[in-house]
Parts: structure tokens; C-alpha cells; sequence
């Protein structure tokens, strides 16, 4: 009471005694954990900039937990990208990141790890990545954020003939992109190499 918040299991139960749901609760409510230095709405809001994000992080990033920390790391050797990911963590998680070399921006934050990790089921290391399952029906539009932020970090446009190329380890996000670039009319295939 005196932390104006309710443990997890709490409001699980009480939603089950009086025979409610997540979506009886206000939408005001915030999401927040121990020790942790943010706290997230309750719905988010599934624009370009998180989508962008998204598509970053399955170019270029995974998760990390220990004992004491949950942690995000997103490598980006280009500085503006490095600024716009400062911009969007700050915009929409009100998040500052714990860590940037010119090679990457790290973020310490359970919850953040639980929503790329968990909760959107993005994976942690690059062998688990895949595009959410949920996003593969939405819009054009939407799906194109995603693209713009996957080959931003991890693709290639050719200047001499209309090709773009991307590497991943994780036959999952593979076929996740090429289902996801089909949408838009656009051909893939696989070639392996070491």
C-alpha cells in the first residue's frame, strides 16, 4: 500500500475471485518490477519507433540475465543509428542506457528483458531469434518498420542490380523474413556458408 502497487500473483488472484480479466483493469495501470529503474503502460503502443527497435534488435541484439542484472544489448557501429536508439528507448520505455561504446548501447532493465525475451518471444541470443508470431499479420506498413530496422542493422542493398541480402544463424528468423518479404512480392533464397 504504502508503494501504491500489487505483487503479480496478488492481482491474479484477485482477478480469478472476482471473476474478472486483464482487460476489467484501468488502462492506466503500470507494470513495474523490483529493482528496476522504470516502470511500462500497461498497453504500448505498437508504432514505428518500437517496431524499428524490434527490427534492430533481431539484426543486432540479445538479451542477457544473471543473478543481478537483465540486460539488452543492441550493437550498432553507426552513430546515428546509435542516437535514434537512445531517442526511442528514451520515448517510449523512458529509458537511458547503461552502457554505449561505438559498438553497441547496453540496457539494464528486467522488464525490458522480459518483453523482448518473453513476452514478444524474440529470443535472447541470435540462434533463437524470430520475428514475434504475433506481428506476421499485421499491416504492410506496420511490417515495413520491422524491415527498415532489421536491415539497417543487418543488411545490404546491392547498387548493381535490385537485390538485398541479410545473414542470420537462426533458420527461424530466416523463414520469418522471407514470409514477411513475400508479403511485399519480394523473392528469397538461402545460401549457406561458414
Amino acid at each position: 500500500i504504502l508503494r501504491d502497487s500489487f505483487p503479480y500473483q496478488l492481482v491474479l488472484k484477485l482477478l480469478t475471485l472476482t471473476k474478472s480479466s486483464w482487460k476489467d483493469l484501468p488502462n492506466s495501470i503500470k507494470l513495474g518490477s523490483s529493482n528496476d529503474n522504470i516502470t511500462f503502460a500497461r498497453i504500448i503502443k505498437l508504432d514505428k519507433d518500437l517496431l524499428y527497435i524490434i527490427g534492430l534488435y533481431l539484426a543486432e541484439g540479445y538479451c542477457r540475465r544473471n543473478k543481478r542484472l537483465n540486460q539488452i544489448d543492441i550493437s550498432a557501429s553507426d552513430k546515428e543509428i546509435r542516437l535514434n536508439i537512445q531517442k526511442i528507448m528514451r520515448k517510449i520505455f523512458n529509458l537511458k542506457p547503461t552502457h554505449i561504446t561505438n559498438e553497441k548501447i547496453v540496457y539494464s532493465s528486467r522488464l525490458l528483458y522480459e518483453l523482448f525475451s518473453n513476452v514478444l518471444g524474440c529470443g535472447s541470443n541470435a540462434y533463437e531469434k524470430r520475428v514475434p508470431s504475433l506481428f506476421l499479420n499485421l499491416p504492410n506498413e506496420k511490417l515495413s518498420y520491422i524491415l527498415q530496422g532489421y536491415f539497417d542493422g543487418d543488411g545490404s542493398a546491392s547498387l548493381s542490380d535490385c537485390r538485398v541480402t541479410c545473414d542470420s544463424v537462426s533458420d527461424g528468423l530466416l523463414q520469418d523474413l522471407e514470409f514477411i518479404l513475400k508479403r511485399f512480392g519480394i523473392f528469397a533464397k538461402y545460401h549457406k556458408y561458414s
